[in-house]
């Protein structure tokens, strides 16, 4: 897959996490489209189109159409959506993504496309599920995601797993560690029965304990935020930190 040249659509799974608005802003001459997947430029410390290159932090997904042809560094800004959305998976040359890489650090070939080799590019997210639908790759992208990959050398705990809503609700219990800084995504893998718009997990829900024994639940919801008890869907969950 070849980089975009048009807007893409937007195709997100679970809560955003909060959109970055305005800030920083866009290196100049940069040009981005809505759907685009902008990195920050590490040395100079604006935005710019994703590309297979090192140096760069993921930031998120375009939501509008940016322009800074003759513009100054940081002119022009751009908002940002940063969370779990579809991206192209390459595929050849060991870039092939499967579901046994959730979890795995993902790395930016261009503005719509992610792969698993890491050789002079930089990391665009983490791998959270595949989309069975469309083949795309389900991509946490965004500042958290790449503060975590950028770390995740100095001991920063992934854990991943896979489960089944049951009434619309699963608790994980058994053979995993929370603790207080913890943060669970879930995805659905296989839908079954009447789904929820949202997949929710608290933070009230986030029980901390030791290696094996931690908690976590995850609520399917209908669009009224009342709990959809016929959801019966498969999930993919990923623990971070």
């Amino acid at each position: 897959m070849t980089a975009a040249t048009e807007r893409r659509q937007i195709t997100r799974h679970g809560a955003a996490l909060p959109a970055m608005m305005g800030s920083p802003g866009l290196k100049g001459d940069e040009i981005v489209k809505q759907g685009w997947l902008v990195m920050l430029e590490a040395s100079s410390g604006y935005l710019v189109e994703a590309t297979a290159a090192t140096g760069l932090l993921s930031a998120g997904i375009a939501l509008q159409d940016c322009d800074a042809t003759d513009k100054d560094d940081g002119e022009m800004s751009v908002d940002l959506m940063q969370g779990v959305v579809d991206l192209v998976g390459k595929t050849g040359g060991g870039d092939d993504l499967a579901a046994t890489d959730i979890g795995s650090i993902v790395y930016a070939v261009d503005n719509q496309t992610v792969g698993k080799v890491s050789t002079s590019r930089s990391p665009a997210g983490f791998l959270v599920g595949i989309n069975e639908e469309t083949g795309q790759m389900r991509v946490w992208v965004g500042f958290a995601a790449a503060a975590l990959a950028k770390n995740q050398t100095a001991g920063t705990s992934i854990q991943t797993g896979t489960g089944s809503l049951s009434s619309g609700v699963l608790t994980v219990a058994t053979g995993i560690t929370i603790t207080a800084g913890s943060k669970v995504y879930v995805t659905r893998n296989t839908k079954a029965g009447t789904m929820g718009v949202e997949l929710e997990v608290k933070d009230a829900d986030l029980v901390v304990g030791g290696s094996g024994v931690g908690t976590f639940i995850v609520r399917s919801l209908k669009s009224d935020g009342t709990a959809e008890t016929s959801d019966t869907s498969s999930l993919n969950w990923l623990i971070v930190g």
